[in-house]
């Protein structure tokens, strides 16, 4: 059992864990609290059309009625969904436009899974690698000479990211994953090459592949992020168990053709609108806060036209904006260096024995005492607090 799943059933709030495979990919995306994303509504869509089919199947002579019921379904569920979270989160008290300084010390990784819910990617990586740039803890060289304007780091091959004397004692583990993750695993230890790194994430050279080394990564992120201190956990018991009635009857030709519109309303319902974990006071105002910079930098700063050689200049600006869905040209670079590669299922050419302890290692049993001991290490580690409005 890896952390992401440990840590899901040790809060036993998480709406779900979405998991895509193609032959070579394998991605994994959670969803907090169940608002609408691309993956959900495509899984969500994909089983209504199933149930249309079953509805109009039953009485084909009403076809142009039943579509018109079953849209309409479907529009029921996104406009219940909207209004409730719009009640259960309410607004931001902070009347704010723009905020120029960063809201908390809240870590990029975790801006880019409050803002959106959960999400662990590619971009919450590279967000990493550049903030431990920004901290000293990493520096980067070409050619034995250090880079002064850090050009080109996610183009050029030639680049070399090397662990600096600093100490990681006081590092996330997530953080001190990656470390050795690109310097230990894909370098010598003390440094490695952009290219061996692109290498790496493309071809099958070593024994652990890109997707599972990723997901380990998300569960070390989901960690170490303060989730209680920006949600708050509900009950929805009774009405999560309603909407699965409504599911079943969608499958039973009990009630002909209503049956699917209260499967499809049932399914939606219970993906969109009945979360367990919601945003509370805190969690509202830290994501608006994060919101205004990010109209800052758009209004502003001209973040967009800046590339990875300004990240001294701009210090957290850029990195942050990294993780803020500002399309700068950092993040075009980013696309292009890491892209999908991370999400990489190479075909299985290890042995039998290194096949084994990989496997017994994943079926190991977090136990929920080890993830409580653990969550507490690290927001001791991280001791999270606002930086404009006090200690939360």
């Amino acid at each position: 059992m890896d952390y992401m799943i440990a840590i899901m059933n040790y809060y036993k709030c998480f709406l779900g864990n979405i998991e895509t495979k193609s032959k070579n990919k394998k991605k994994n995306r959670i969803n907090i609290s169940g608002k609408f994303n691309i993956q959900n509504v495509i899984v969500w869509l994909i089983m209504s059309i199933f149930f249309i089919i079953i509805g109009i199947a039953q009485r084909q002579e009403f076809f142009i009625p039943l579509i018109v019921m079953y849209l309409c379904t479907i529009l029921a569920v996104i406009i219940k969904s909207m209004l409730l979270y719009k009640k259960l989160e309410g607004k931001p008290v902070n009347i704010n436009i723009y905020q120029r300084d960063l809201p908390s010390n809240l870590k990029p990784a975790h801006v880019r899974l409050l803002l959106n819910d959960g999400l662990i990617d590619e971009i919450s990586l590279a967000s990493t690698i550049v903030d431990l740039m920004d901290k000293v803890f990493l520096d980067i060289k070409a050619q034995g000479k250090e880079i002064e304007n850090k050009e080109n780091i996610f183009k050029d091959r030639n680049i070399r990211l090397i662990k600096t004397e600093k100490s990681t004692e006081h590092l996330l583990k997530y953080e001190k994953f990656l470390l050795e993750w690109l310097i230990d695993k894909y370098g010598d230890g003390k440094e490695v090459t952009m290219d061996n790194i692109h290498n790496a994430l493309s071809n099958n050279i070593y024994e652990e592949q890109p997707y599972e080394l990723f997901i380990e990564w998300q569960g070390l992120v989901l960690l170490s992020f303060p989730l209680k201190i920006f949600y708050k956990i509900k009950s929805t018991g009774y009405a999560r168990f309603i909407y699965l009635l409504f599911i079943i009857l969608g499958l039973l030709p009990a009630i002909p053709c209503i049956g699917q519109a209260l499967a499809i309303y049932g399914l939606g319902c219970l993906m969109f609108a009945s979360p367990q974990c919601i945003l509370n006071k805190i969690g509202v105002e830290e994501i608006d806060e994060w919101k205004d910079l990010r109209k800052y930098l758009l209004d502003f700063s001209n973040i967009e036209d800046k590339t990875m050689e300004m990240v001294k200049v701009w210090n957290f600006y850029l990195t942050y904006a990294m993780v803020l869905n500002i399309n700068s040209k950092s993040n075009a670079e980013i696309e292009k260096f890491i892209g999908d590669r991370i999400y990489n299922k190479f075909e299985n050419r290890i042995t039998n024995t290194q096949e084994k302890k990989i496997l017994e290692r994943r079926l190991k049993v977090i136990k929920e005492e080890e993830i409580k001991e653990k969550i507490e290490q690290e927001l001791a580690i991280y001791d999270f607090t606002k930086i404009n409005n006090g200690t939360v």
